[in-house]
């Protein structure tokens, strides 16, 4: 059992009207919006193929999700 998993994703979106029909769409996306580290589980791998101990075994080094990241975007609808 690993530990658990935590996102939240955060989306903003601005209407601009142009005419009655078209419009701008300003959006703004955030995801891992609180930048919290999700970190796989341990190697269980103790050792080798060839009998030796395995060094990196129980260790943690990476993490399941990425760091935040923020995309915006415009669209024209019409």
């Amino acid at each position: 059992i690993g530990p658990g998993l935590a996102l939240f994703d955060f989306s903003l979106n601005k209407n601009i009207r142009v005419t009655e029909s078209k419009r701008f769409q300003f959006r703004t996306e955030i995801f891992n919006l609180f930048n919290h580290p999700n970190f796989r589980i341990p190697s269980t791998t103790l050792f080798s193929n060839n009998g030796a101990r395995n060094v990196q075994a129980g260790r943690v080094n990476t993490t399941r999700t990425s760091a935040r990241q923020i995309q915006f975007g415009l669209k024209f609808v019409f």
